[in-house]
């Protein structure tokens, strides 16, 4: 911690977190790469929600 006004403070990965980044980045590219058709799915959802509601 530095002794500023305010307080900062880094933070870094240990050994083990740094294992994760690879995984962790294929599934941010694969949500990237699939938003188009995830937001679609979200409105059919949506959709047949609120058919269901009337």
């Amino acid at each position: 911690m530095s002794a500023t006004i305010p307080p900062r403070v880094e933070y870094e990965l240990t050994e083990l977190g740094r294992t994760l980044l690879v995984p962790v980045m294929a599934l941010v590219n694969w949500a990237n790469d699939n938003r188009f058709t995830i937001a679609e799915a979200h409105k059919r959802f949506d959709d047949a929600r609120e058919s269901d509601a009337v």
